[in-house]
């Protein structure tokens, strides 16, 4: 058992908040190299993902010069932001409360968003 800081009320251990006076606790802070690790690949895979649909449309505007082609390369290699984005805010907020990191949103991030960054969260323990 711990208790309130605030107020001394006995509190459970997985207790975020003091039911009696309403002062949120402090949370302990895991160093959990492996997510920070993936955290970072995710990153990586952002920024790989701008930079080659940045390439792909100036590599396909030098070979037709009908921009919409091109613009349309673009667009269609800038979609998996809309996934890798929220994936990569989402661990982050994770990470930094320490709280739990589904199994599904493991895989799905070995799947869709960078092989490594998967295999190291799928690496980490389980809280």
């Amino acid at each position: 058992m711990k208790y309130c800081e605030h107020c001394g009320n006995e509190l459970l251990d997985e207790a975020v908040m003091c039911p009696k006076c309403g002062t949120i606790l402090k949370i302990e802070k895991d160093k959990n190299a492996l997510g920070f690790a993936a955290w970072i690949l995710m990153i990586v895979s952002i920024v790989a993902t701008v930079l080659s649909s940045i390439g792909m449309f100036f590599f396909y505007l030098d070979i037709d010069p009908d921009i919409s082609f091109a613009i349309f390369i673009l667009i269609s290699n800038l979609v998996p932001l809309a996934w890798i984005i929220p994936m990569t805010v989402s661990l982050k907020r994770k990470l930094k409360y320490n709280l739990y990191i589904s199994k599904a949103f493991k895989v799905c991030t070995l799947l869709f968003v960078n092989i490594l960054a998967g295999i190291f969260l799928l690496c980490t323990k389980e809280y």
